[in-house]
């Protein structure tokens, strides 16, 4: 199994996890820990793990330091498709939070002001038709699919695929945006995908295309 640990200080990760960790790494999961350089990291790499690193404000008193620190970890998750997250330090700042697969994601979307979906490649994605559906604000990628599902400035934001300075501009957009504005854009999404995005109306559609050929 591939685990990650991210991390915001060497440290606490050897002095407090370090035989959780051996223990993983004995168990013969493949461990890799984000977090800064310190002295502690060659001691982690020489257990087993590892080492990618990643620069963590400690203090956590900027929002936006925090969101580029999301699009960082949402990259490296992407990226190394972990079958477990696991989290020290963060949680407690409430920078980040993995979930893992839900079957019922009403309550997370209920949670949450926007949903955002940063997509190198997408067929229609329903979890943007989901949160929409809810009156969540949408941020994604300028992509076929993606696209789709958004009115740009209107209903959400649409962003450069790959291109991470570009969604953390839009998401510190969104962030500044005065409360009013923002639940106008997410009663918008949910009038935009239910109207163009009703299955009733699309299964009649996909039936009479079906039908014609």
């Amino acid at each position: 199994m591939k685990i990650a640990i991210l991390a915001n200080s060497d440290i606490g990760l050897y002095k407090f996890r370090k035989e959780l960790i051996q223990e993983l790494i004995n168990q013969g999961n493949e461990v890799y820990i984000s977090l800064p350089n310190g002295v502690f990291i060659q001691p982690l790499t020489d257990l087993g793990c590892i080492f990618i690193e990643t620069d963590v404000d400690r203090r956590g008193v900027n929002p936006f330091t925090d969101f580029k620190l999301i699009i960082r970890y949402l990259r490296l998750i992407a990226k190394l498709k972990p079958d477990l997250v696991i989290t020290y330090d963060l949680d407690k700042k409430n920078v980040i939070n993995y979930y893992g697969f839900q079957m019922d994601v009403k309550p997370f979307i209920r949670k949450a002001h926007c949903f955002v979906l940063p997509s190198y490649h997408e067929g229609m994605a329903n979890t943007l038709l989901e949160a929409g559906a809810m009156g969540r604000p949408l941020i994604t990628s300028n992509i076929y699919g993606c696209k789709d599902a958004v009115l740009d400035g209107e209903t959400g934001y649409l962003v450069n695929s790959q291109d991470c300075q570009d969604l953390y501009a839009k998401i510190s957009d969104f962030i500044l945006l005065p409360f009013e504005q923002k639940r106008m854009m997410g009663y918008k999404s949910c009038e935009y995908v239910r109207s163009k995005f009703d299955k009733r109306t699309v299964v009649t559609k996909t039936i009479n295309r079906l039908k014609r050929e």
